[in-house]
């Protein structure tokens, strides 16, 4: 990841890193630090209280820029939304019984 955003930078890309660590080799990476302060030991990484954190500033974010051109953002919403219905298609009950689409199975 460091040398995607050090090959974007030299490109003339804007970078912003979210990280728990302000000492990491991302946070000297990039223009914009963003840095969470969660205490957590290193392991269960994927359960992480610094991850909570981050997703949380990624979907701050998001929400921020979508306030901001709220029509657009709607438009581009919209349709991602529809291309992914496209390719992973959970079909409706009547589709099923016909043997159309894709289907996804709760594992729990």
């Amino acid at each position: 990841m460091i040398d995607a955003v050090r090959i974007g930078r030299k490109n003339g890309a804007f970078a912003a890193g979210i990280t728990n660590y302000a000492s990491s080799p991302l946070a000297a990476s990039v223009d914009v630090q963003l840095l969470t302060a969660c205490r957590e030991r290193r392991i269960h990484v994927a359960q992480s209280d610094s991850m909570v954190s981050q997703l949380t500033i990624i979907r701050s974010v998001y929400m921020l820029a979508a306030s901001k051109s709220a029509d657009k953002t709607a438009r581009n919403v919209n349709g991602i939304e529809k291309n992914v219905q496209t390719l992973i298609r959970v079909p409706a009950a009547r589709d099923r019984r016909r043997g159309k689409g894709i289907y996804i199975k709760n594992l729990e």
